[in-house]
């Protein structure tokens, strides 16, 4: 089956950026993965510069990640998007300090919006989401003050993917990916629960995504197709995960 992992890191223990993508796609290769989308975090070793200066971006598309209160940075967006062919925007709420309804988060959408990038925002819930009071209302609000922006929302949620299941019902233009969450569940019930709300999105605007190097791809892989088995997921719409929704949103 054909896979594009919409979720990637570069591993922080290599010291050039070069390294760690070379690293990156020797994992690509030993799991046929195709493309990917990688998102680059603004407090590791290597500049958004030196990624893409080193990036097939053929291959993988690039995220740019910054800090979101700096109108000084936001503004500055076109630009680089446009020098280093950068693909969207990643948000990082629980490690960056990001205000889901300020003044300039608005004026940051309304740019990626008229330059029609999309943007993915983090959306796994932990202790650190609780103490920050981040709630899937932050991120439904997000959606509807935002309706021309696409959004993906990474780790459909966690724990709270019936609320982000209902959010893509409901906003066109919201987008869920299925990195980490499945993985990080297997011993619950949540891996059914997940199915049952890609079931109940037709399996439409859900893209696959390992997490790397979080969660290796051959896990990650692994315990998602063992999922899509053990509750009967035809071959078509695991399909529709792992390549064809991506490949369609994403423009390979």
């Amino acid at each position: 089956m054909k896979i594009i992992d919409t979720h990637l890191h570069l591993d922080s223990k290599f010291k050039k950026a070069s390294e760690a993508i070379k690293n990156l796609d020797k994992s690509m290769n030993s799991a046929n993965i195709s493309n990917g989308v990688l998102l680059h975090v603004a407090w590791q070793n290597w500049s958004i510069e030196e990624i893409a200066n080193n990036l097939d971006l053929k291959k993988i598309k690039l995220f740019y990640n910054f800090d979101t209160n700096s109108i000084k940075e936001i503004k500055k967006i076109p630009t680089i998007v446009n020098k280093l062919q950068v693909s969207g925007i990643k948000i990082h709420p629980r490690f960056q300090n990001f205000n889901f309804f300020s003044k300039k988060t608005k004026y940051l959408l309304d740019i990626c919006s008229e330059i029609n990038i999309p943007v993915l925002v983090c959306a796994f819930f932990d202790g650190i989401t609780v103490k920050k009071n981040i709630t899937p209302y932050c991120f439904a609000k997000l959606a509807e003050t935002n309706r021309n922006t696409n959004l993906i929302f990474a780790h459909f949620g966690g724990y709270n993917y019936m609320d982000f299941m209902m959010m893509a019902k409901h906003f066109e233009n919201v987008y869920l990916d299925l990195s980490f969450a499945p993985y990080y569940f297997r011993e619950s019930n949540i891996p059914e629960n997940l199915i049952y709300a890609c079931k109940s999105l037709k399996f439409n605007k859900i893209f696959y995504g390992s997490d790397f190097p979080e969660v290796s791809h051959n896990k990650s892989i692994l315990e998602l197709s063992s999922q899509f088995k053990k509750y009967k997921v035809s071959d078509n719409n695991q399909s529709k995960i792992f390549f064809k929704n991506a490949k369609k949103f994403f423009k390979f």
